[in-house]
């Protein structure tokens, strides 16, 4: 399936308090300086009183109690010596019941704060463990101390400083891009086979964890623990490995902006997803920088005169994450278990429906995939329907990507993170459910070793707190909300690392004839189409950073007509059209539910000026409604249940077909709509099977006419992903589909 994704965007996706509040939360426990027990009067029982003694003058003022220590020796009064003074404000102010309270004097009878408190702890805060626990966390910061000013100087590395240049830059997609401090982007071609610099060679940087604070982690339950797990943070900060990729090197970070939907390849359908296990796992091809389908674990293939048999010869020495030899029989294995009806997988009939048995395995009406013939260990034919020129660029999907048969067997058959063992650049180092996803790099990788250490994905759903959480170091890259864009380009160092990147994705309003009676009066879609203003919602719901639609293929994609101007913005039309469907000035016509994904400002922006727009040039209410990701997927799979959505399709693969066949043919995959013409199917069926190019692109372009006409799609605008990276990121690939696996990326701190 497409990726339906960064849009955006959003998980945010991709939650309690304001994300101002999760960009700049403290440690708990800690709001404010504690009073200091000798000004505040500091019995062994709570606050004392305050008494009136007499000044020299006469004058009466108002006098604090000596501090006293419960169990005082007789003959110390007050029984607290300033070093243990010291202690207990230490005590006080690292700890969350003094330091949350302001001192004030106690009333008769009140009880005191400080043994309520006590009485609050799980421990009671006995100084005893305090004054123990207080110790071990200066041992431990000591020792870390210690490290760091003993460690390289590679330590105190600071960043690079942020270049200026042209505020949005293109990217080169004809090969790799470094993000360069001049704000441009150079081509570096790469060697097939790159030599991989010895790592005691390549003067590694520090790895700055995200912090935790902004990424919500499990609450501590007391200040002594709280502070020992800081310091040993700080100490991790700076030296050896715990399972995870090594801190001391190049590790590369950037958020998920929802959790895994799923870790399974099979099961995946949302970008968020995909863009971290296309690190993990691989196919037997795979796209390019110059959006071209290019040899991966396959480093040939052929293909028969007639189109239908693919035998693929694939490459030597490529190793699963355990070491293993991946071979033709693990090819055939993942694809077949991708069919079976028992993986339950949303997308494989989308992306390996060509393939000839591959209906009867996954209805269950047969054990084996007949389409796929093993040759020899290093050798495999795949035999298709019908010749289908687009076959190639679906074998890239997830569906497709090689799994490890006795991995996923151990893990009862499931491909959960027991099971994550693929071939790709980076293997699974350590996963935790709704907070992060850490990998290491591959050292037995068929292309090289990767030249990063690691990449770590901190799962940040909230849009504010990725964008506080990059501007505080946190981050290397991250997608740049429309409504930040202005203050972004003010600001000098931000500037510098702002890029933009055209992307193969259309943003669209669905209208489901299946949910919602009135979208079947072909009149009625026509008229929302002329109702909305798609300058206006780029100017306004995306700073300007689209482009307007005027047909369903995006720019990129073959068969892109830049000429078609689709059904333009004419409010008047759009009048007599609704009126003519029998709903004149949008009286009688039912109330509509108008779902977006939850999380991304600009998607919401978007859905609020399309409401905007029904209301005042249809007379139309609609309510709109923010779903969660997860949510959202289930319930567009589902026909009857989401009447009007505002969403994006991204190209999975760089062909009409993946747009209009996929998407709105009758009985298709991923048509959820209802929407259905004869004319439509027959061009499409004709174009799809087409040898020549340009009859085929000539018969998709009727098609998407006749579609753009019916208007089963609003089509809204092309998308174009901003993002802030680092300037000290280089050798990132990108395609039209999105960011490439991370083999050639490097972070230069």
């Amino acid at each position: 399936m497409a990726r339906l994704r960064r849009t955006s965007s959003a998980s945010a996706r991709r939650q309690g308090g304001s994300p101002a509040e999760a960009g700049s939360r403290r440690s708990p426990g800690h709001r404010g300086r504690a009073p200091c027990p000798a000004a505040a009067g500091w019995t062994g029982s709570g606050f004392e009183s305050p008494r009136r003694a007499a000044t020299p003058g006469g004058a009466r003022r108002l006098r604090l109690a000596r501090p006293a220590r419960a169990g005082a020796r007789s003959g110390k009064p007050g029984g607290a010596w300033p070093g243990q003074r010291l202690a207990r404000r230490r005590a006080g102010r690292r700890g969350a019941g003094l330091a949350t309270m302001p001192w004030r004097p106690r009333l008769r009878g009140e009880e005191a704060p400080y043994t309520r408190a006590k009485a609050a702890r799980p421990d009671g805060l006995r100084p005893q463990r305090m004054k123990a626990a207080n110790a071990a966390i200066m041992r431990t910061a000591a020792a870390c101390s210690s490290v760091m000013r003993s460690s390289s100087p590679r330590c105190h590395a600071t960043p690079a400083p942020s270049g200026r240049g042209d505020p949005l830059p293109l990217a080169n997609h004809a090969g790799l891009r470094d993000v360069q401090p001049g704000g441009g982007a150079s081509r570096q071609p790469r060697d097939p086979d790159p030599a991989v610099p010895a790592a005691g060679g390549r003067d590694a940087r520090p790895f700055r964890p995200v912090p935790p604070m902004l990424t919500d982690p499990p609450p501590m339950r007391s200040a002594p623990i709280l502070l020992a797990a800081l310091a040993l943070a700080s100490l991790w900060g700076c030296s050896g490995r715990r399972g995870a990729p090594g801190p001391e090197g190049r590790i590369f970070r950037y958020a998920l902006q929802s959790p895994p939907t799923q870790l399974d390849p099979a099961r995946v359908e949302d970008g968020d997803t995909i863009d971290l296990l296309m690190q993990v796992f691989e196919g037997l091809v795979q796209w390019s920088p110059a959006n071209e389908i290019a040899p991966n674990l396959a480093e040939r293939w052929e293909v028969s005169p007639d189109g239908t048999v693919y035998t693929f010869h694939l490459k030597p020495g490529v190793k699963f994450h355990n070491g293993r030899e991946a071979t033709a029989q693990d090819v055939a294995w993942s694809l077949t278990r991708s069919l079976r009806p028992e993986t339950k997988s949303p997308t494989a009939m989308t992306y390996l429906n060509d393939i000839v048995g591959s209906r009867e395995l996954n209805e269950g009406k047969a054990q084996e995939l007949r389409g796929v013939r093993v040759v020899d260990d290093r050798t495999l034919q795949i035999t298709i329907d019908k010749r289908k020129p687009y076959f190639l660029g679906k074998l890239t999907y997830p569906t497709a990507y090689v799994v490890c048969p006795e991995a996923v067997e151990a893990a009862g058959g499931e491909l959960n993170e027991k099971a994550m063992v693929g071939t790709g650049p980076f293997r699974l180092a350590d996963y935790q459910p709704g907070y992060r996803v850490s990998l290491a790099a591959n050292p037995d990788y068929h292309g090289g070793r990767p030249l990063l250490d690691g990449i770590e994905r901190p799962i940040l759903a909230d849009s504010s707190t990725r964008q506080t959480t990059y501007e505080s170091g946190g981050t290397d890259l991250t997608d740049v909300q429309r409504a930040d864009l202005e203050r972004i380009q003010a600001d000098p160092s931000l500037k510098g690392e702002l890029r933009q990147f055209p992307r193969a994705a259309i943003w669209y309003l669905a209208l489901n004839q299946d949910a919602f009676a009135p979208f079947r009066d072909r009149r009625v879609r026509q008229a929302f189409a002329h109702a909305i203003d798609k300058d206006q919602l780029i100017r306004l719901a995306l700073r300007g950073t689209a482009q307007r639609a005027t047909g369903i293929l995006p720019p990129g994609v073959p068969g892109h007509d830049p000429d078609y101007k689709g059904l333009e913005f004419d409010p008047p039309r759009a009048r007599r059209l609704l009126a003519e469907a029998g709903f004149p000035g949008g009286r009688g016509f039912p109330r509509l539910v108008l779902s977006f994904r939850q999380g991304y400002k600009q998607i919401e922006d978007g859905a609020l000026a399309i409401r905007s727009d029904l209301k005042q040039n249809l007379g139309i209410d609609a309510d709109v409604r923010q779903v969660e990701w997860s949510q959202f997927l289930a319930e567009r799979r589902n026909t009857r249940l989401m009447p009007c959505c505002h969403l994006r399709w991204a190209a999975d693969y760089l062909d009409p077909q993946d747009f209009l066949s996929m998407m709105l043919r009758t009985g298709a995959p991923e048509n959820h709509i209802g929407y259905s013409n004869p004319e439509f199917d027959r061009l499409c069926d004709r174009a799809d099977v087409e040898p020549d190019r340009q009859k085929r692109l000539e018969l998709y372009r009727k098609a998407e006419r006749i579609a753009v006409e019916d208007a089963p799609w609003v089509c809204l605008y092309y998308q174009r992903d901003v993002e802030l990276i680092k300037t000290y990121v280089r050798g990132l690939r990108d395609c039209l589909m999105g960011h490439l696996p991370h083999i050639t990326t490097t972070v230069e701190r």
